[in-house]
């Protein structure tokens, strides 16, 4: 893996551990797809395309990330 693309990833990671999606959203390709492979999972399936990715797959991950502890 080139340094470039390593560093590539630690940002993704890194953006995506904060909660905060919209420092994640410019990571994704506008038609990106992510496919969760394992079966009878939350999330299963394809998700296609970066607002969806950011908006309807990865925010409860977040949100519920974000505001353990809290309820």
């Amino acid at each position: 893996m080139s340094e470039q693309n390593e560093q590539l990833v630690r940002d993704f990671f890194a953006a995506l551990s904060s909660g905060d999606l919209e420092q994640v959203r410019p990571l994704f390709h506008p038609e990106a797809i992510w496919q969760v492979m394992p079966k009878n999972i939350p999330g299963e399936g394809i998700h296609r395309g970066r607002d969806y990715i950011c908006d309807e797959f990865l925010a409860p991950v977040t949100h519920r990330r974000c505001n353990r502890g809290r309820d």
